[in-house]
C-alpha cells in the first residue's frame, strides 16, 4: 500500500523561549487525511478494513539539566506500541507489540522513521448510512534520561454503507416427518413433509405433502425427498431431506411337528421333530428346529403337543400350539390263571367247572374280551387229570394273545367199595392158611372192564401184632393156577382170586390192590401153616 499521507500526533514543548519538539508516534496509510481515516462508501455487507503502519518519528530535542524528563527515546530501547481505546470500530492489537529504536536514534536527523508495527481496523457494513469511529494508540519507552517518554495518536475513522436490501439466498426448509410408531409389513403408509421460507413462496406453490413408505421389507428403513422439492419466490431450491422409520410384522412363525412312526411300545423313549419357519419376514429369533419327547406311558392314540411360544421371530411374534398324532402299542400278552375244583371225583360224577381269570399286565392295552371263564371238568375216565387254558384263548386290545395258562390237576377214581367178605376191613387181621387162594371182592360201581388193576396186587410184609384182632377167612377157593381177576355182573362185583404161597406160613402182611385210578386198597393178612 503506497503511503500517500502521514498524520503526526506530537507534543510541542516550549523550552527556553522557543518551541521544543518531542519524538512522536505516527500513523501512516494512504486513506489517512490528517487524523481522519477515510474508508469510503461500500455496498451493504461488503467487508471493509484498513491496515495502518505505526512508526516512531525522530523529532525531539534532548534537554540539558537534571531530572528524568526527556522527549527523546533512548538509543536501542524497546518502545511498546499498544491500542488504548476504540469506538464503533474493531482494531487489532499492534504487531509487533514493540519497536526497538536504532543504536543511533538520538543523533538521527529529524523525521527519521523507525520500523513499523501494524494494526488492522475493521468496520461494520451491515447497516446502511454514514458512520464514524475512533481508535487510539500509544507508544511508551525509556527516554534519554532514564525516564519514560509516552506519545499517543488518535484516528477518526469515517465510512458510508449503501442500501442494505440484500438478495434472498436462503433456501426454503423442508421438514420430513416419518411415523413414530412401527409400520406393518406390506401396509400402506406415508411420511409427511412441509416447507417454510423466510421470504415466502410463489403463488400456488405446494408447500406440504406426503411420500409413500416402502414397507416391503422388515427392519429399519429411510424415507427421503429430493433436493429441489420446493422453490421459494427467489428461486432458491430446498435441500434433500430424510427420516427413519421401522417396518414390523405381526405374522407368527409356523411350527410343524412330525410324530415318531413305526411300532412305538409303551415305555419307549421316542421323539418327535419340529421345524419352524418365519412367515412374516423378520426372521427367526429362536432355533429353527428341535426335538420333543413323545409320551409313551399308555396304550392307544396319543397326541404330541409342541407348546405355544416354541418359536419366536425378531418382531416378537410367537408360534401357536401345534400337535400330531401317533400310536403307542404293547407286546405283553395277557396272563390267564386257571383253578381246578378240589377232588378226587368219582368216575362219571358231575362236578363244578374249573375257573379261569385273565388280566393284561400294566401298563397294557386292556383285555379285548372276557376276563374270566370256565372249563368243564371231565370225569369220564379215571386217573390223574390236567387242565389248561390253551394259548390264544384271551386277547388284549393290542392283539397280543395269551400263552397257555398254568396247569391245574384233579383226579377221577372209581366208586370203590369193599373189600367184601370173606375179607374183613378195618383194624382186622384176616388169617388164612398159607398156600390157599383167597377171593378178594370189591365193587367199582359197575363194569369197568378187567383192565382196572395197576399191576398185580402185592403183599407187603409187616410185623405180626400179638394184640391184633384176627378173623379167619371163612371161604377160600381152589385154583389150579395163579391169581386171576373176574367180574360178576349179577353181584356187580369184581373178584380177584389171590393165590398165597405155602412158604409165607407164619408171616403177616398187607395186601395192596392198586387200581389204575391211582388208588390203593389194602387188607391185612396173617398166613398160617
Amino acid at each position: 500500500m503506497t503511503i500517500a499521507a502521514a498524520f503526526v500526533a506530537g507534543a510541542m514543548m516550549l523550552a527556553g523561549g522557543g518551541i521544543a519538539y518531542a519524538d512522536t508516534l505516527v500513523a501512516e496509510d494512504e486513506l489517512l487525511a490528517g487524523p481522519n481515516l477515510q474508508l469510503g462508501t461500500v455496498d451493504c455487507g461488503q467487508g471493509l478494513s484498513a491496515t495502518i503502519d505505526l512508526k516512531l518519528r525522530r523529532q525531539g530535542n534532548t534537554p540539558g539539566g537534571g531530572g528524568t524528563d526527556s522527549p527523546v527515546f533512548a538509543n536501542s530501547t524497546a518502545v511498546s506500541i499498544t491500542k488504548t481505546s476504540q469506538s464503533n470500530v474493531s482494531a487489532s492489537d499492534p504487531s509487533p507489540s514493540t519497536i526497538t529504536t536504532p543504536s543511533n536514534w538520538v543523533t538521527s536527523s529529524t523525521n527519521t522513521m523507525s520500523d513499523a508495527a501494524t494494526s488492522t481496523i475493521t468496520v461494520d457494513t451491515t447497516t446502511a448510512g454514514s458512520f464514524t469511529g475512533t481508535v487510539s494508540y500509544r507508544a511508551s519507552g525509556t527516554n534519554t534520561k532514564g525516564g519514560t517518554h509516552t506519545d499517543t495518536v488518535t484516528l477518526s475513522v469515517r465510512w458510508a454503507v449503501n442500501s442494505c436490501t440484500q438478495p434472498d439466498t436462503t433456501a426454503p426448509v423442508v421438514t420430513l416427518t416419518c411415523p413414530t410408531d412401527e409400520v406393518m409389513l406390506d401396509s400402506t403408509a406415508s411420511a409427511t413433509w412441509s416447507a417454510t421460507d423466510e421470504t415466502g413462496f410463489p403463488s400456488g406453490a405446494v408447500t406440504s405433502g406426503s411420500v409413500p413408505l416402502d414397507t416391503s421389507t422388515y427392519g429399519a428403513a429411510t424415507a427421503s425427498v429430493p433436493a429441489g422439492l420446493v422453490t421459494d419466490a427467489a428461486g432458491n431450491p430446498s435441500a434433500a431431506q430424510s427420516c427413519g422409520y421401522f417396518v414390523t410384522e405381526d405374522i407368527p412363525p409356523v411350527v410343524q411337528v412330525t410324530c415318531p412312526t413305526g411300532e412305538i411300545l409303551i415305555g419307549a423313549e421316542v421323539y418327535g421333530n419340529w421345524t419352524a419357519t418365519d412367515e412374516g419376514g423378520s426372521g427367526l429369533k429362536t432355533a429353527a428346529s428341535g426335538q420333543i419327547l413323545a409320551p409313551t406311558t399308555a396304550y392307544g392314540s396319543a397326541t404330541l403337543v409342541v407348546p405355544a411360544g416354541t418359536a419366536e421371530d425378531n418382531a416378537g411374534n410367537t408360534s401357536a400350539e401345534t400337535s400330531c398324532e401317533y400310536f403307542v402299542t404293547e407286546k405283553t400278552p395277557p396272563v390267564v390263571q386257571l383253578s381246578c375244583p378240589v377232588g378226587p371225583f368219582l368216575l362219571g360224577e358231575a362236578v363244578p367247572d374249573a375257573q379261569w381269570t385273565a388280566y393284561d399286565p400294566s401298563p397294557g392295552s386292556g383285555l379285548a374280551g372276557a376276563d374270566s371263564g370256565s372249563i368243564a371238568v371231565s370225569t369220564s375216565s379215571v386217573g390223574a387229570k390236567t387242565l389248561t387254558v390253551p394259548a390264544g384263548a384271551v386277547s388284549d386290545i393290542a392283539g397280543n394273545t395269551s400263552l397257555a395258562s398254568n396247569e391245574c390237576e384233579y383226579s377221577v377214581v372209581y366208586d370203590f367199595t369193599g373189600f367184601f367178605r370173606p375179607v374183613d376191613m378195618g383194624n382186622v387181621v384176616n388169617s388164612v392158611k398159607a398156600g390157599s387162594a383167597v377171593p378178594i371182592k370189591f365193587s367199582l360201581g359197575g363194569d369197568q372192564g378187567l383192565g382196572i388193576l395197576d399191576g398185580a396186587p402185592t403183599l407187603k410184609w409187616i410185623a405180626c401184632s400179638a394184640g391184633a384182632t384176627v378173623d379167619p377167612i371163612e371161604v377160600t377157593v381152589s385154583t389150579a393156577g395163579g391169581s386171576s381177576l373176574s367180574y360178576d355182573p349179577l353181584t356187580n362185583q369184581y373178584n380177584y382170586v389171590w393165590k398165597t404161597d405155602k412158604n409165607w406160613a407164619g408171616k403177616c402182611g398187607t395186601l395192596q390192590v392198586k387200581l389204575i385210578d391211582g388208588t390203593t386198597h389194602t387188607a391185612d393178612f396173617k398166613l398160617l401153616k
